[in-house]
């Protein structure tokens, strides 16, 4: 149903969360990430676990984009809360620091 680039788990003191991670290098269309998320969003369904996605990209021009269309598809789904997505962009300070929902 979908194929993150990479699974993680953040365990601090007695929380932990789990992760997926998609990298968006700028080589493909944004639109097509409309796609992986509501792919997500199914997945979240049919599990019955709401597993955020983070989406690192290039550029912080690149992340607005992608933000405006991560927006948009979000909205489409029957759900937006079974697919929580946060962004960040390399050229930002500390980019792995700071990740922002659409």
């Amino acid at each position: 149903m979908v194929q993150p680039n990479a699974h993680g788990r953040w365990a601090q003191d007695r929380a932990e969360v789990e992760w997926f991670l998609e990298p968006d290098f700028g080589t493909e269309a944004l639109h097509r990430l409309t796609f992986k998320i509501d792919a997500y969003g199914r997945l979240a369904k049919t599990i019955r676990i709401d597993t955020p996605l983070l989406i690192w990209t290039t550029t912080r021009r690149r992340e607005a984009h992608l933000r405006e269309v991560l927006t948009e598809a979000l909205r489409n789904l029957d759900n937006p809360t079974r697919a929580p997505v946060s962004t960040t962009a390399a050229d930002l300070a500390e980019p792995m620091s700071i990740w922002t929902p659409p």
